[in-house]
């Protein structure tokens, strides 16, 4: 059973940081902390993804790059 969805994971770390990333780091620090386990061969297209389809939780600040809309 896994802790987080991608949204709330991606949430998490993006607050925790508190500064921009891009979506591989954010992949990589997501799987690393154990708070989300990829079922796919691709998470990092997964989170990248979901940052592009949800502008209402991310800001994209230059390409790869997203922010939280606070």
């Amino acid at each position: 059973m896994f802790v987080m969805n991608w949204e709330e994971a991606i949430v998490k770390v993006l607050a925790e940081e508190g500064c921009p990333m891009h979506y591989a780091e954010i992949t990589q620090r997501i799987i690393s902390r154990g708070y989300y386990e990829p079922r796919g061969v691709t998470p990092e297209n997964s989170v990248g993804m979901y940052l592009r389809r949800n502008p209402n939780l991310f800001e994209r600040v230059s390409k790869g790059v997203y922010k939280l809309i606070e």
